[in-house]
């Protein structure tokens, strides 16, 4: 088995997970290989793991032919958010002041923008996107605190603060219910979960594990998390390919 891993050309937070991940493949012994183009990689394999951008991540699981659905809110779990939550495009948003004070995220499983609380249109100032652009429109909570939880193959892995004031904490049998109910979730995912003013545990949202951050996740931890969802997402593929080459006119960019 080979990790081919993104080479991280600035220390920023967004590459501490691929530092993450490559000493946690290092501690288990695996070959690690680092690359600066998609064509550095001369032919994945099932066994292997590649570990890069979000984009560049999707890219490789459409030339795989792996379509994904958006996490962000199952409906399993709607009683555990604790809001009502919507879909909607962001003209409603835009125009319609009688919408303002409700948070607003992209629904295109993007970071197209961070969702955010809109009291009016300077708080859309920048984005740059259409009207009919579509978005998830939920109440406004006030959280005090946040943590993600990472759940890997229906079991805890580890709980992690990532947001807010220290003397808050949360409920966790909101945790325990959640993995209970999501029997078809994905074999690695993040539950977000915070803790409002007024005490209560709500889920926050819902990440799926190939594509979320590291806050404190113990690299051994954190590799084997990532390998579960990527061996889940390439399965289909590989049951009926042995390897994948990436065509010399695909990822010319990348």
């Amino acid at each position: 088995m080979t990790t081919y891993i993104r080479e991280l050309k600035y220390p920023m937070e967004v590459t501490i997970n691929k530092y993450n991940l490559q000493v946690g493949a290092y501690l288990l012994g695996e070959e690690v290989k680092t690359y600066r183009s998609l064509h550095e990689i001369p032919v994945i394999k099932e066994e292997d793991l590649v570990v890069d951008y979000l984009y560049e991540t999707r890219m490789i699981l459409e030339l795989m032919g792996v379509e994904l659905n958006e996490l962000d809110y199952p409906e399993v779990l709607k009683e555990l958010f604790g809001r009502t939550i919507r879909e909607g495009i962001l003209g409603e948003i835009v125009n319609m002041p009688e919408n303002w004070g409700q948070f607003v995220k992209p629904k295109l499983g993007t970071k197209s923008f961070t969702g955010r609380v809109v009291n009016g249109t300077k708080d859309l100032v920048g984005i740059g996107l259409p009207f009919d652009y579509p978005v998830w429109i939920s109440e406004a909570v006030d959280f005090k605190r946040e943590w993600r939880a990472y759940i890997l193959n229906g079991e805890v892995l580890d709980v992690r603060p990532y947001k807010g004031d220290y003397h808050y904490t949360y409920n966790p049998s909101v945790i325990d219910e959640a993995v209970r109910l999501w029997t078809d979730a994905p074999a690695a995912y993040g539950l977000d979960i915070g803790v409002t003013s007024d005490g209560r545990t709500l889920l926050v949202e819902v990440n799926d594990g190939y594509a979320l951050g590291n806050y404190g996740l113990s690299p051994i931890d954190a590799f084997k998390f990532q390998k579960a969802r990527w061996a889940e997402m390439t399965a289909s593929y590989f049951k009926e390919n042995k390897t994948l080459v990436i065509p010399s006119d695909f990822f010319s960019e990348l």
